[in-house]
């Protein structure tokens, strides 16, 4: 993923973690695209890669008042 995009992931990630609802939808924007190929490389079928991607953004939402501002984004995802 390139630094820009990285660095938007992050601001926007905390932003939502802040509170500010507003960001849902761009950071829904830039993760659903990269979670969708991520798991239709993964399962067999488009249907059981949709559910697990939708099953993860769930999560990523879910936790995000969790998120670790002194990491990147893109890695608080992947760890």
């Amino acid at each position: 993923m390139e630094a820009e995009r990285r660095r938007e992931l992050t601001a926007l990630m905390i932003r939502f973690a802040d509170g500010d609802r507003s960001a849902f939808q761009r950071l829904f924007d830039g993760l659903w695209p990269v979670l969708l190929a991520f798991t239709t490389r993964a399962l067999p079928s488009r249907a059981d890669a949709e559910d697990a991607a939708q099953q993860a953004i769930l999560k990523v939402f879910s936790r995000s008042v969790d998120f670790d501002r002194e990491r990147d984004a893109w890695r608080k995802l992947h760890g």
